[in-house]
């Protein structure tokens, strides 16, 4: 749940920390998460690399 992101110390005190858990419940219609959304939106905060193309990863998508 939302709360449960919050509860993470580290996002907690992070500034930007409404807009990150936002992002994991964006397509999600209940208070909850899966585990296959929730990787998902991980994919978004991995580094891009310049030589392999990947959709979720793109900089277009990170936009």
């Amino acid at each position: 749940s939302r709360e449960d992101f919050l509860r993470i110390p580290e996002l907690a005190i992070n500034p930007l920390s409404e807009r990150i858990v936002h992002s994991f419940f964006a397509e999600s219609h209940d208070d909850r998460v899966n585990f296959l959304q929730f990787m998902r939106v991980l994919s978004h905060f991995r580094p891009i690399r310049k030589n392999r193309e990947n959709r979720l990863n793109s900089r277009e998508e990170k936009l």
